[in-house]
């Protein structure tokens, strides 16, 4: 890897690492729509720093090159990341909060699709409120998570 290479995925790191530390204060690790809420806080925050969302997203679209050196960085990345939004659902099941028959890895992929899509769309478009629409997905997925009544 390059210098310049190490040095972005330095910076990538650490916006990983401050990523965790908000979750981690939040109510992240309460599960079920907590969860969804920290999450929706977090799309927030992202957007207050688009040159770090910028870099981000044009790593993770280069990285998906089999020889792209930051691949394996990525892949471990989205992969703890479906783990812990999965749980994060999980809980919530566990809990009661949401119904059980509602596949949570299927769900938290959806998530983390629905935050890296509404950030492309973003950087294309900065008028593009994405915190209100990625609000309206939380929204949305509590409503399908309800327990019927």
């Amino acid at each position: 890897m390059r210098v310049k290479e190490h040095l972005l995925m330095a910076v990538l790191e650490q916006r990983d690492r401050e990523g965790t530390r908000r979750l981690n204060e939040s109510s992240w690790s309460d599960g079920g729509g907590a969860a969804l809420d920290a999450l929706r806080e977090l799309v927030e925050h992202n957007g207050t720093t688009p040159e770090l969302v910028q870099m981000f997203t044009v790593l993770v679209g280069e990285s998906v090159a089999a020889d792209h050196p930051a691949r394996a960085f990525f892949a471990d990345r989205y992969e703890t990341l479906r783990y812990r939004t999965t749980r994060a659902i999980q809980r919530g099941q566990d809990s009661g909060e949401f119904r059980a028959d509602a596949d949570a890895a299927t769900l938290a992929a959806l998530v983390l699709a629905v935050m890296d899509g509404l950030q492309i769309q973003w950087l294309l478009d900065p008028d593009l409120d994405m915190a209100t629409r990625f609000a309206v997905f939380v929204d949305m997925m509590k409503r399908f998570l309800a327990p019927p009544a």
